[in-house]
């Protein structure tokens, strides 16, 4: 049930307009779809962001729903909820009980920071990303806890789509070896050295194929024309 009420806050949101950043994306989407994906997927946006992954999705929203903005609040809201279900599964696999994990769940669910990133259509990458990585832990765990390949295959392959999706989700090595260390029942950290291994490399590898594809760290670019990555 914990879905029910975040659904209920955001219903307001359906009606919302296009603002901002969703007008920039709205003309990418009117161009070829194969074509604009290729020079997405090779040079990336403008040479600084590489996220050929979810202009995949906001193309087909584009297919779908034209100039509407209801289908693409829609889809956000419906990434959202995956989310929050994906908790939910998160904190059963980290041997919570059914209250605890529904509770933490619910309170992950409307939560107001996160008000932004599901209201605003320009934000579907931070959503997806949030959504895939959820999931890569819930599988990863599963993994974990019964030793199948198959789990562990498909978390591998949703961090790489994370990853091409939103920047954050290189993160994802380093949270899982957070959540071996401090939350996991029982502290097996070395039968997890190889696991992780295999999350560091693909992360390494994926981080390599971004570097040559915007020539160098991307980002955004200061007054000086470097990029804002190396400043603090």
């Amino acid at each position: 049930l914990a879905p029910i009420p975040r659904a209920c806050v955001y219903a307001s949101a359906l009606s919302l307009y296009f603002i901002s950043d969703d007008y920039a994306h709205l003309f990418t989407l009117r161009l070829t779809l194969f074509e604009t994906m290729a020079e997405l997927a090779k040079e990336g946006q403008d040479t600084m962001f590489l996220r050929p992954a979810g202009f995949f999705t906001l193309f087909l929203g584009h297919r779908i729903w034209g100039h509407e903005p209801f289908g693409y609040h829609l889809t956000n809201l419906l990434l959202h909820l995956i989310s929050v279900i994906g908790v939910y599964f998160l904190c059963r696999n980290l041997g919570l009980d059914k209250e605890t994990s529904a509770i933490s769940s619910l309170i992950f669910s409307i939560l107001s920071i996160q008000r932004e990133a599901v209201v605003w259509i320009a934000s579907r990458f931070d959503l997806m990303a949030t959504c895939l990585i959820i999931w890569v832990i819930v599988l990863y765990l599963k993994f974990r806890r019964t030793g199948r390949r198959a789990p562990y295959i498909l978390a591998l392959l949703l961090s790489f789509i994370a990853m091409l999706t939103k920047e954050n989700a290189f993160m994802a090595p380093l949270l899982l070896l957070s959540l071996e260390y401090f939350a996991m029942p029982k502290r097996e950290v070395r039968s997890a050295v190889l696991p992780l291994l295999g999350f560091t490399v693909l992360a390494a590898a994926t981080f390599g194929y971004r570097w040559v594809a915007l020539g160098g760290i991307g980002g955004y670019a200061d007054r000086n024309g470097n990029s804002a990555a190396y400043n603090l």
